[in-house]
Protein backbone atom coordinates (compact mmCIF):
# COMPACT_ATOMS: atom_id res chain seq x y z
CA UNK A 1 0.00 0.00 0.00
CA UNK A 2 2.83 2.58 0.97
CA UNK A 3 4.62 1.86 -2.70
CA UNK A 4 1.43 2.08 -4.10
CA UNK A 5 0.37 5.76 -2.20
CA UNK A 6 4.30 6.66 -3.54
CA UNK A 7 3.78 5.83 -7.29
CA UNK A 8 0.85 7.96 -7.26
CA UNK A 9 2.32 10.59 -5.22
CA UNK A 10 5.09 10.44 -8.02
CA UNK A 11 2.23 10.98 -10.48
CA UNK A 12 0.47 13.39 -9.17
CA UNK A 13 3.09 16.09 -7.98
CA UNK A 14 5.26 18.57 -10.26
CA UNK A 15 9.52 18.30 -10.24
CA UNK A 16 10.54 20.56 -8.06
CA UNK A 17 12.17 23.86 -9.02
CA UNK A 18 15.71 23.58 -9.81
CA UNK A 19 16.45 26.80 -7.20
CA UNK A 20 14.43 24.12 -4.64
CA UNK A 21 16.86 21.28 -5.45
CA UNK A 22 19.94 23.06 -4.90
CA UNK A 23 18.90 24.47 -1.81
CA UNK A 24 17.55 20.78 -0.66
CA UNK A 25 20.64 19.10 -1.53
CA UNK A 26 22.69 22.09 0.23
CA UNK A 27 20.35 21.54 3.47
CA UNK A 28 21.90 17.95 3.32
CA UNK A 29 24.79 18.54 2.96
CA UNK A 30 25.13 20.94 6.12
CA UNK A 31 23.38 19.17 8.37
CA UNK A 32 25.18 16.21 7.41
CA UNK A 33 28.40 17.77 8.06
CA UNK A 34 27.16 19.03 10.86
CA UNK A 35 28.04 22.15 13.06
CA UNK A 36 30.74 21.21 15.68
CA UNK A 37 30.07 21.78 19.61
CA UNK A 38 32.25 21.97 22.76
CA UNK A 39 31.40 18.64 24.60
CA UNK A 40 33.91 19.38 27.52
CA UNK A 41 32.00 22.63 27.94
CA UNK A 42 28.54 20.92 27.90
CA UNK A 43 29.34 18.94 30.64
CA UNK A 44 30.73 21.07 32.63
CA UNK A 45 27.14 23.45 32.17
CA UNK A 46 25.57 20.57 32.45
CA UNK A 47 27.02 19.89 36.18
CA UNK A 48 26.68 22.88 36.98
CA UNK A 49 23.45 23.25 36.28
CA UNK A 50 22.67 20.55 38.04
CA UNK A 51 24.21 22.16 41.36
CA UNK A 52 22.05 25.28 40.72
CA UNK A 53 18.99 23.83 40.61
CA UNK A 54 19.73 21.57 43.67
CA UNK A 55 20.55 24.66 45.84
CA UNK A 56 17.30 26.55 44.52
CA UNK A 57 15.45 23.45 45.70
CA UNK A 58 17.41 23.69 49.13
CA UNK A 59 16.51 27.45 49.74
CA UNK A 60 13.01 27.00 48.41
CA UNK A 61 12.82 24.04 50.37
CA UNK A 62 13.62 26.65 53.73
CA UNK A 63 12.10 29.75 52.60
CA UNK A 64 8.79 27.76 52.74
CA UNK A 65 9.23 25.62 55.78
CA UNK A 66 8.97 22.43 53.57
CA UNK A 67 6.21 23.62 51.92
CA UNK A 68 7.77 23.86 48.34
CA UNK A 69 10.53 21.48 47.70
CA UNK A 70 10.85 22.45 43.90
CA UNK A 71 10.75 25.50 41.85
CA UNK A 72 9.54 23.37 39.09
CA UNK A 73 6.32 22.39 40.87
CA UNK A 74 4.64 25.51 39.32
CA UNK A 75 0.91 24.45 40.57
CA UNK A 76 1.93 24.06 44.21
CA UNK A 77 3.91 27.54 43.57
CA UNK A 78 0.33 28.75 42.72
CA UNK A 79 -1.42 27.13 45.54
CA UNK A 80 1.17 29.15 47.84
CA UNK A 81 0.97 32.32 45.97
CA UNK A 82 -2.90 32.17 46.57
CA UNK A 83 -2.63 31.22 50.28
CA UNK A 84 -1.05 34.80 50.55
CA UNK A 85 -3.59 36.24 48.77
CA UNK A 86 -2.04 36.93 45.41
CA UNK A 87 -3.41 34.95 42.28
CA UNK A 88 -1.59 33.62 39.75
CA UNK A 89 -2.19 33.06 35.93
CA UNK A 90 0.73 31.62 35.27
CA UNK A 91 3.80 31.33 36.12
CA UNK A 92 5.64 32.90 33.06
CA UNK A 93 8.86 35.16 33.56
CA UNK A 94 7.07 38.38 32.42
CA UNK A 95 4.56 37.27 35.19
CA UNK A 96 6.72 36.87 37.92
CA UNK A 97 8.29 40.01 36.99
CA UNK A 98 5.38 41.59 37.00
CA UNK A 99 4.33 40.74 40.34
CA UNK A 100 8.03 41.18 42.04
CA UNK A 101 7.86 45.11 41.23
CA UNK A 102 5.07 45.28 43.28
CA UNK A 103 5.86 46.72 46.52
CA UNK A 104 2.54 45.29 48.65
CA UNK A 105 4.23 41.40 47.77
CA UNK A 106 4.40 39.54 50.99
CA UNK A 107 7.76 38.93 51.70
CA UNK A 108 7.67 35.39 51.97
CA UNK A 109 6.01 35.31 48.10
CA UNK A 110 8.71 37.78 47.41
CA UNK A 111 11.37 35.05 47.81
CA UNK A 112 9.52 32.44 46.53
CA UNK A 113 8.87 34.15 42.71
CA UNK A 114 12.41 35.05 42.94
CA UNK A 115 13.81 31.41 43.33
CA UNK A 116 11.29 30.68 40.52
CA UNK A 117 12.56 33.16 38.15
CA UNK A 118 16.26 31.85 39.01
CA UNK A 119 15.10 28.89 38.36
CA UNK A 120 13.78 29.89 35.06
CA UNK A 121 16.72 31.03 33.23
CA UNK A 122 17.85 27.75 33.23
CA UNK A 123 20.01 26.96 29.90
CA UNK A 124 19.00 23.97 27.82
CA UNK A 125 21.18 23.80 24.75
CA UNK A 126 23.87 21.72 26.76
CA UNK A 127 21.53 18.81 27.68
CA UNK A 128 21.26 18.59 23.81
CA UNK A 129 24.45 18.37 22.56
CA UNK A 130 24.93 15.80 25.09
CA UNK A 131 21.85 13.83 24.35
CA UNK A 132 22.69 14.41 20.51
CA UNK A 133 26.30 15.00 19.43
CA UNK A 134 28.18 12.63 16.73
CA UNK A 135 32.20 12.77 17.68
CA UNK A 136 31.25 16.57 18.93
CA UNK A 137 28.90 17.93 15.99
CA UNK A 138 25.32 18.00 15.70
CA UNK A 139 23.77 16.58 12.44
CA UNK A 140 20.53 16.90 10.80
CA UNK A 141 19.76 19.82 13.17
CA UNK A 142 17.27 21.48 10.74
CA UNK A 143 14.26 19.84 9.20
CA UNK A 144 13.98 21.43 5.40
CA UNK A 145 10.31 23.19 4.60
CA UNK A 146 9.85 22.42 8.40
CA UNK A 147 7.77 25.24 8.40
CA UNK A 148 4.56 26.12 6.26
CA UNK A 149 5.96 29.16 4.58
CA UNK A 150 8.82 26.79 3.48
CA UNK A 151 11.90 27.59 5.58
CA UNK A 152 13.53 25.41 7.55
CA UNK A 153 13.01 24.69 10.82
CA UNK A 154 15.57 23.26 13.82
CA UNK A 155 13.41 20.59 15.85
CA UNK A 156 15.70 17.97 14.95
CA UNK A 157 19.35 16.91 16.66
CA UNK A 158 18.10 16.19 20.08
CA UNK A 159 15.84 19.96 19.71
CA UNK A 160 18.60 21.65 20.36
CA UNK A 161 16.69 24.49 18.29
CA UNK A 162 20.47 26.13 16.64
CA UNK A 163 18.25 28.31 14.89
CA UNK A 164 17.60 30.62 17.95
CA UNK A 165 20.63 30.47 20.44
CA UNK A 166 19.08 33.10 23.05
CA UNK A 167 21.30 36.44 23.47
CA UNK A 168 23.16 37.29 27.21
CA UNK A 169 21.65 39.12 29.47
CA UNK A 170 22.15 43.34 28.22
CA UNK A 171 25.88 44.35 28.99
CA UNK A 172 26.86 41.04 29.25
CA UNK A 173 30.12 40.97 26.11
CA UNK A 174 30.76 37.88 24.27
CA UNK A 175 34.50 38.11 26.43
CA UNK A 176 32.35 37.66 29.17
CA UNK A 177 30.27 34.96 27.97
CA UNK A 178 33.19 32.91 27.22
CA UNK A 179 34.54 33.28 30.82
CA UNK A 180 31.44 31.84 32.37
CA UNK A 181 31.75 29.37 29.80
CA UNK A 182 35.25 28.64 30.69
CA UNK A 183 34.26 28.57 34.65
CA UNK A 184 31.32 25.84 33.67
CA UNK A 185 34.34 23.67 32.26
CA UNK A 186 36.26 24.59 35.25
CA UNK A 187 33.47 23.57 37.25
CA UNK A 188 34.29 27.00 39.01
CA UNK A 189 30.76 27.22 40.40
CA UNK A 190 31.85 30.39 43.13
CA UNK A 191 32.74 32.51 40.10
CA UNK A 192 29.39 31.76 38.70
CA UNK A 193 28.24 32.93 42.01
CA UNK A 194 29.49 36.08 42.25
CA UNK A 195 27.51 39.41 41.76
CA UNK A 196 28.64 40.87 38.40
CA UNK A 197 28.36 37.40 36.89
CA UNK A 198 25.18 35.41 38.16
CA UNK A 199 22.60 34.40 39.19
CA UNK A 200 24.52 30.83 38.05
CA UNK A 201 21.66 29.91 36.15
CA UNK A 202 21.73 32.97 34.10
CA UNK A 203 25.19 33.28 33.75
CA UNK A 204 25.30 29.45 32.33
CA UNK A 205 22.66 30.80 29.83
CA UNK A 206 24.16 33.25 28.38
CA UNK A 207 27.42 31.25 27.98
CA UNK A 208 25.07 29.00 25.55
CA UNK A 209 26.22 30.32 22.13
CA UNK A 210 29.90 29.92 22.94
CA UNK A 211 28.81 26.19 23.03
CA UNK A 212 28.89 26.30 19.25
CA UNK A 213 32.29 26.61 17.85
CA UNK A 214 34.68 25.87 14.68
CA UNK A 215 36.05 22.60 15.95
CA UNK A 216 38.23 22.05 13.15
CA UNK A 217 42.10 23.80 12.83
CA UNK A 218 42.10 26.78 11.04
CA UNK A 219 38.56 27.11 10.94
CA UNK A 220 36.17 29.97 12.40
CA UNK A 221 32.26 30.12 12.72
CA UNK A 222 30.77 32.77 11.30
CA UNK A 223 27.45 33.46 12.45
CA UNK A 224 24.78 35.87 10.28
CA UNK A 225 21.33 37.15 10.81
CA UNK A 226 19.32 39.18 8.53
CA UNK A 227 17.60 41.58 10.34
CA UNK A 228 13.65 41.92 10.53
CA UNK A 229 13.55 38.95 7.75
CA UNK A 230 10.06 38.06 8.69
CA UNK A 231 8.65 41.46 8.74
CA UNK A 232 10.26 42.38 5.07
CA UNK A 233 9.33 39.12 3.35
CA UNK A 234 5.19 39.25 3.83
CA UNK A 235 5.14 42.76 2.36
CA UNK A 236 7.36 41.78 -0.15
CA UNK A 237 5.26 38.79 -1.25
CA UNK A 238 2.41 40.84 -1.05
CA UNK A 239 3.41 43.70 -2.92
CA UNK A 240 3.20 46.19 -0.10
CA UNK A 241 5.21 49.24 -1.24
CA UNK A 242 4.17 51.61 1.92
CA UNK A 243 5.79 48.91 4.22
CA UNK A 244 8.80 47.65 1.72
CA UNK A 245 9.35 51.98 1.41
CA UNK A 246 9.80 52.13 5.27
CA UNK A 247 12.35 50.02 5.12
CA UNK A 248 14.39 51.66 2.42
CA UNK A 249 13.97 55.21 4.41
CA UNK A 250 15.17 53.44 7.57
CA UNK A 251 11.69 53.96 9.63
CA UNK A 252 11.01 51.95 12.56
CA UNK A 253 7.62 50.08 10.95
CA UNK A 254 7.00 48.23 14.86
CA UNK A 255 6.53 52.34 15.67
CA UNK A 256 4.62 52.81 12.62
CA UNK A 257 1.98 49.87 13.43
CA UNK A 258 1.77 51.17 17.29
CA UNK A 259 0.83 54.88 15.46
CA UNK A 260 -2.09 53.17 13.98
CA UNK A 261 -3.35 50.94 16.67
CA UNK A 262 -2.98 54.10 19.27
CA UNK A 263 -3.81 57.05 17.29
CA UNK A 264 -0.45 57.81 18.64
CA UNK A 265 2.25 60.39 16.93
CA UNK A 266 5.86 59.02 16.47
CA UNK A 267 7.43 61.08 19.41
CA UNK A 268 4.67 59.40 22.00
CA UNK A 269 5.29 55.51 21.41
CA UNK A 270 6.55 54.24 23.96
CA UNK A 271 8.78 51.02 24.04
CA UNK A 272 5.99 49.37 25.48
CA UNK A 273 3.41 50.48 22.43
CA UNK A 274 6.70 49.54 20.35
CA UNK A 275 6.58 45.84 21.46
CA UNK A 276 3.22 45.51 20.83
CA UNK A 277 3.69 47.05 17.11
CA UNK A 278 6.00 44.30 16.93
CA UNK A 279 4.19 41.18 17.80
CA UNK A 280 1.43 42.48 15.41
CA UNK A 281 3.54 42.58 12.46
CA UNK A 282 4.81 39.24 13.54
CA UNK A 283 1.46 37.10 14.40
CA UNK A 284 -0.31 38.44 12.17
CA UNK A 285 1.50 39.11 8.76
CA UNK A 286 1.32 35.59 7.24
CA UNK A 287 -2.66 35.65 7.64
CA UNK A 288 -3.04 34.89 11.54
CA UNK A 289 -5.62 35.27 13.73
CA UNK A 290 -6.76 36.25 16.91
CA UNK A 291 -5.00 33.44 18.52
CA UNK A 292 -1.82 33.68 16.78
CA UNK A 293 -1.83 37.12 18.49
CA UNK A 294 -2.47 35.91 21.84
CA UNK A 295 0.45 33.40 21.43
CA UNK A 296 2.88 36.08 20.56
CA UNK A 297 2.11 38.47 22.91
CA UNK A 298 2.56 35.76 25.97
CA UNK A 299 6.07 34.52 24.24
CA UNK A 300 6.81 38.42 24.54
CA UNK A 301 5.43 38.95 27.75
CA UNK A 302 2.81 41.55 26.26
CA UNK A 303 -0.70 41.51 27.78
CA UNK A 304 -3.83 42.14 25.28
CA UNK A 305 -7.64 42.49 26.91
CA UNK A 306 -9.93 40.51 24.20
CA UNK A 307 -11.76 43.36 23.01
CA UNK A 308 -8.15 45.36 22.10
CA UNK A 309 -7.00 41.98 20.38
CA UNK A 310 -9.89 41.87 18.05
CA UNK A 311 -9.66 45.46 17.13
CA UNK A 312 -5.97 45.07 16.58
CA UNK A 313 -6.26 42.00 14.23
CA UNK A 314 -9.32 43.91 12.03
CA UNK A 315 -7.50 47.11 12.25
CA UNK A 316 -4.51 45.65 10.58
CA UNK A 317 -6.19 43.71 8.11
CA UNK A 318 -8.48 46.74 6.92
CA UNK A 319 -4.82 49.03 7.54
CA UNK A 320 -2.69 46.21 5.06
CA UNK A 321 -5.26 45.78 2.32
CA UNK A 322 -2.39 43.64 0.09
CA UNK A 323 -1.92 41.26 2.54
CA UNK A 324 -5.20 40.32 3.04
CA UNK A 325 -5.35 40.23 -1.21
CA UNK A 326 -2.13 37.82 -0.82
CA UNK A 327 -3.22 35.46 1.39
CA UNK A 328 -7.06 35.04 -0.61
CA UNK A 329 -4.54 34.24 -3.45
CA UNK A 330 -2.31 31.35 -1.63
CA UNK A 331 -5.91 29.89 -0.50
Amino acid sequence: LDTDVMIALWGATQPMPEQEQRYWQLDLEINTRGLGVDVEAAQGMQEMFDLAHELIDFELSVATSGKLLAASEVQKIKAFAADLGQEMDDSGRETIKTLLSRDTLPAALRDVLALRLDASRAPKKQGAILRAHVDGRMCHSTVYHGALSGRSTAMGCGDAQLLNVARPRPGHKAAQCESYLEAAKRRDFDFLCKPEVGPPLAALADAQRALFCATKPGHVLVCADLSGIEARLTPWCAGDEDVLIEFEQGIDGYVTEAMSIFKLDREQVTSDHRQIGKVVRLSLGFGGGDGALDNMAQNYGVKLEDDLRRQIVWGYREGHPKMSTWWSTLE
